[in-house]
C-alpha cells in the first residue's frame, strides 16, 4: 500500500524477475546452453485424449492455469521464509559445486521444504539421486562443440600401431568431423558442415604444428602426446600406442619343489 494511504490505495513497483525457462526443442541444444539446462528426453505418446490436447485451449486442463499460477505465487510469497531456509539446508548438504548445482538448486529447495515442512519424506535424498544420475549420464543429451568432434576425430585416426605423431589435412580432418556427425544424427549445420577455415583455426589454438607443406596442402602435424592431453581433458579416448612400454609380468612359477609329485598330462594321440 502507498505509505500514508488508505488499505486499498496502491502503487505499482517494479521489479526485476527472475525464473527458470521451459521451452521445447527437435534437436540437442549446444554445449553452453545444455550446461545451463535441465534435459528431459520425451517419447510420442501413443495415448489420442494427450496428444489432441493443446496448452492453449483452456477446455484441456482440469484446473483453470490461471488457479494454478495464482496459488503458486501465493504459496510462494507465503512460505518465502521456510523456502529460504529449505535453501541454507540443500546449499549446506550437497556436494556438487558450480554450474551444475545451480541448475539444481531450485527443484533441490522445494524439495527440502517440502519434506521437511509439509511432511514429505525422502522427497530430497530422492532428488539428490536423481541429480546424481542425470550429471553422470548428461553428456548423452547435449551437443557436443567442435573442438570435442574435432579431438574425436583425430583419435580416430591413432592405433596402437600408428606411432607418436601422424600428418594430415585440414580437409580430411573435416570430413572425419562430418562423418562423426552422421553417426551422432547431429544436423546442426555449424557442426556438420564446419568450414576448413574455423577448423584450422581451432587447430591452431589447441597448439597442433602445422607441417613444412602446409603452405600447399594445409596439413598439419598431431603429436599423440598433446592430443592425448587433450583428450584426458574431454574425457574421449584414444587407443595407446605399442611403444609405451608395458610392464614386464613376474615369473609365478619356477619349476617343481622337490619331493613333491608333479603331474603331467599325456601326451595328445596327434
Amino acid at each position: 500500500p502507498a505509505q500514508g494511504g488508505r488499505d486499498n490505495d496502491y502503487q505499482t513497483k517494479k521489479v526485476n524477475g527472475f525464473a527458470p525457462r521451459a521451452f521445447s526443442s527437435i534437436n540437442l541444444p549446444d554445449a553452453v546452453l545444455g550446461s545451463r539446462s535441465i534435459l528431459i528426453n520425451f517419447t510420442r505418446s501413443n495415448d489420442e485424449q494427450k496428444t489432441r490436447r493443446k496448452p492453449s485451449n483452456l477446455k484441456d486442463w482440469p484446473t483453470d492455469p490461471q488457479e494454478i499460477r495464482d496459488v503458486t505465487w501465493l504459496n510462494v510469497v507465503k512460505y518465502l521464509e521456510d523456502i529460504e531456509a529449505a535453501k541454507e539446508l540443500v546449499n549446506a548438504s550437497s556436494t556438487v559445486a558450480g554450474r551444475d548445482f545451480d541448475i539444481f538448486q531450485g527443484p533441490l529447495m522445494i524439495a527440502a521444504w517440502l519434506e521437511y515442512i509439509h511432511g514429505a519424506d525422502g522427497l530430497l535424498e530422492e532428488s539428490l539421486a536423481t541429480m546424481d544420475k542425470y550429471l553422470a549420464e548428461r553428456d548423452k543429451y547435449v551437443m557436443p562443440s567442435l573442438e570435442n568432434l574435432l579431438l574425436e576425430a583425430l583419435a580416430g585416426e591413432f592405433s596402437p600401431t600408428t606411432g607418436n605423431s601422424i600428418k594430415i589435412t585440414t580437409g580430411e580432418v573435416a570430413g572425419s568431423i562430418t562423418t562423426l556427425c552422421g553417426s551422432y544424427d547431429i544436423i546442426d549445420e555449424d557442426l556438420a558442415s564446419a568450414g576448413n577455415q574455423r577448423i584450422g583455426q581451432l587447430l591452431g589454438r589447441l597448439n597442433f604444428q602445422k607441417s613444412s607443406t602446409h603452405g600447399a596442402r594445409r596439413s598439419w602435424i598431431i603429436d599423440r602426446g598433446l592430443l592425448e592431453q587433450h583428450c584426458e581433458v574431454h574425457e574421449i579416448n584414444i587407443a595407446p600406442s605399442m611403444e609405451t612400454p608395458m610392464p614386464s609380468p613376474e615369473l609365478a612359477w619356477a619349476g617343481p619343489v622337490a619331493d613333491e609329485e608333479v603331474e603331467v598330462e599325456a601326451p595328445l594321440p596327434w
